[in-house]
């Protein structure tokens, strides 16, 4: 089940935007609120990452979080997170691996506190998915995992000196200050002080028989208040989002379904109408897809032809997610029978998988009929055929009068 928790909005030209609404939910007598899990984020370095993606320009996620994890304006409750440097990388803006089925990757997360007082975070994974409105959200902590966010156990936390972190990573060190522990827990806990920093190792695990193609999921930590302080709960989140694409046949696959198209007109005839074209782009194969949309109209013969999105770019969509498409083309006249049909062509975007591609077409033809024309031409019709009656009328009794005088 895909949770309604926070979202990450996706931008078309850098990655990484921000949604600040909250979910209300019934929890035990009380309300809980769900703050987004992402923030927003401050300038990443580059990305160290052996062979990771560049930037697409409308690919969605957050960078290295900078900002309060949902905390007071005066960021009394807060704190920031990043992946931990190293052999991997430095200066990551997320999670990004090209691995085989049956692999294995260990990583870790650098939590920095930005708060005055202790924070008691609970640290787990999650899967992630695109909403219909084409935002990222990541599962609930109350839901099990069944994809990437299923492939991670947790070590013990360290603590983070600033110096071997920007050297040596999560690798361990010679005093064994670094030294990785790995009991394979599914979340851990961890007590973080005013003004310290903590790294978390963690191992992904990807299962042999996983399916090849992108999987995402993200790194959630979550600052659950006490119930009993207030009438409202509130679960603050911060993550990190992460993409595994796991070796072999990548699959790209597209499809439009349920395209409705409904006409509204004007009242007045020397004006055009608009139409309201809703659709769903489903991504149905196994890659990371940015797609670009374009909707055709005309009438018959190709009459009265509007462009309605002509390469507009959309958000990202990963592997089983679809979007929920309401596009208004304005100028349109009712010339008795109108045409639409959507293209979307789509680029995958995810590691090993650059230059596949999918495409999808649908077609929708309905009635536009222009009553108030027709409304006109009855009332021209009505008055030739009354006007030369009512002319007649008049003049039969000149006609009978003439006849009686003769």
């Amino acid at each position: 089940m895909r949770g309604l928790g926070a979202r990450l909005a996706l931008s078309a030209v850098a990655l990484g935007t921000v949604l600040g609404s909250a979910i209300l939910s019934p929890l035990a007598g009380a309300q809980a609120a769900i703050t987004n899990p992402f923030r927003p984020v401050a300038a990443a370095g580059e990305n160290g990452l052996s062979g990771a993606e560049p930037a697409p320009s409308p690919s969605a996620g957050n960078e290295v979080a900078e900002a309060a994890g949902g905390g007071e304006p005066g960021g009394a409750v807060g704190w920031a997170l990043s992946p931990a440097n190293g052999p991997l990388g430095n200066h990551r803006p997320h999670y990004n691996y090209l691995v085989a089925p049956g692999g294995s990757i260990d990583d870790g997360i650098v939590i920095e506190s930005r708060a005055s007082e202790p924070l008691r975070l609970k640290v787990y994974a999650a899967d992630a998915y695109t909403t219909p409105d084409g935002l990222l959200d990541l599962s609930l902590a109350s839901e099990t995992p069944s994809d990437a966010g299923a492939w991670v156990t947790f070590g013990e936390p360290f603590p983070t000196p600033a110096a071997l972190e920007e050297a040596n990573g999560p690798e361990p060190s010679a005093d064994g200050e670094r030294e990785a522990t790995w009991p394979g827990l599914v979340s851990t806990e961890l007590t973080l002080e005013p003004a310290t920093s903590v790294t978390v190792p963690l191992r992904w695990s990807i299962p042999a028989d996983a399916s090849p193609g992108d999987h995402a999921g993200g790194i959630v930590t979550s600052l659950a208040e006490d119930p009993a302080a207030a009438s409202v709960r509130v679960d603050r989140r911060l993550a990190l989002r992460a993409y595994l694409n796991l070796n072999g046949q990548i699959d790209p696959g597209l499809t439009i379904s349920d395209l409705r198209v409904k006409a509204s007109g004007s009242i007045n005839p020397f004006t055009s109408g608009s139409l309201k074209v809703t659709y769903t782009l489903t991504n149905t194969g196994s890659a990371r897809l940015v797609p670009t949309e374009r909707i055709d109209v005309h009438g018959p013969f190709g009459w009265g032809g509007r462009d309605g999105a002509d390469g507009s770019v959309l958000p990202e969509i990963l592997p089983g997610s679809y979007l929920a498409r309401e596009v208004t083309v304005a100028g349109v006249f009712p010339l008795m029978r109108t045409t639409t049909e959507v293209t979307v062509d789509a680029v995958a975007v995810g590691l090993g998988a650059e230059g596949a591609s999918a495409s999808a077409s649908r077609a929708s033809t309905i009635w536009t009929v222009p009553w108030v024309w027709l409304g006109l031409l009855v009332a021209l019709l009505a008055a030739a055929a009354v006007i030369p009656l009512r002319r007649r009328r008049r003049e039969m009794p000149n006609e009978r009068h003439q006849a009686a005088s003769v």
